[in-house]
């Protein structure tokens, strides 16, 4: 019976949860003030399952060509393999290789504009550039890092789990044939590599992916990912009791196995070479003229 009582704790961690949206929704007077309880409330949930080496702020994610995101409301990055940069006043910027996971939340969807921007934001950090500068592809997981003896892969063919996983994050929403039909719209006009992974809406339903793996003999199952998508996947509002607790644990499923790099600093600072004089030693001849950095 342990697992139904798992079932049970993380069940009130939920309900918890959509009260405080509740609360945040219908209590809460300024507009900036009930954005900021929702993603407290959002964060507070979500650190009762990230494991120790993932961490939870909001700003924007950067790259080290000097591509920046939008303002993001949610990101959850790897603390261990990098440093944030916070540059005062709560504005704070994230290396894109630690980043895993980030979201847009809203106490309300109720029109295609504030859709449209949701998903624009997570398209923003999703066309980062998390291998700029590396001609070999690295790894890093549980603090340990190590380069891989394979090139770089095409954007279009790097594994789901070396992406950044993207979710929208409501409590009230216009018709879910509307979501759907955004969803779609969205997905037709763009790049796989940029879909949306999920949305929830904590009041009705969750919406992701779908595909026809080989190993299941074809048969339809939700997959997360928009790279193998051949569909949209969409809860029952019946069954609305249980969609936070399915977005825990498939949030938690991409966490689980999601890999990440160290941000070379060098290439962030745009010190890949420097000009410098060079003053050999007698015994050793070096020649002058332009110094890569690094090893």
């Amino acid at each position: 019976m342990a697992h139904s009582k798992l079932r049970e704790i993380f069940q009130v961690y939920c309900r918890h949860l959509r009260d405080e949206f509740e609360i945040a929704l219908g209590l809460v007077i300024h507009p900036g003030e009930k954005g900021v309880a929702r993603e407290r409330a959002l964060v507070r949930h979500l650190r009762r399952l990230l494991p120790e080496r993932y961490d939870i702020g909001s700003g924007f994610v950067v790259d080290a060509e000097g591509a920046i995101s939008r303002q993001i409301d949610v990101i959850i990055y790897d603390h261990i393999v990098s440093p944030v940069f916070d540059v005062g006043g709560g504005l704070k910027y994230y290396p894109v290789e630690c980043v895993v996971a980030v979201a847009e939340v809203k106490s309300t969807i109720k029109d295609r504009a504030t859709m449209g921007s949701a998903l624009e934001n997570i398209a923003s950090v999703k066309r980062l550039n998390r291998f700029a500068g590396r001609p070999r592809f690295e790894d890093s997981i549980h603090g340990a890092h190590g380069a891989i003896d394979a090139i770089v892969p095409e954007k279009s063919q790097l594994h789901p789990r070396y992406r950044i996983f993207g979710f929208i994050f409501t409590s009230e929403s216009m018709s879910k044939e509307s979501v759907i039909e955004e969803l779609t719209s969205f997905c037709a006009a763009n790049d796989r590599t940029i879909w949306p992974n999920m949305y929830v809406d904590i009041s009705k339903d969750l919406i992701s992916h779908i595909s026809r793996p080989k190993e299941h003999g074809g048969e339809v199952v939700l997959s997360l990912y928009g790279e193998d998508s051949c569909g949209l996947y969409s809860t029952k509002e019946a069954d609305s009791d249980n969609t936070v607790l399915l977005f825990t644990a498939l949030l938690y499923r991409h966490l689980r196995w999601a890999r990440v790099q160290e941000p070379d600093l060098l290439n962030y600072f745009f010190l890949q070479k420097t000009d410098a004089d060079f003053h050999p030693f007698e015994d050793s001849k070096t020649p002058g003229g332009t110094a890569k950095e690094g090893t």
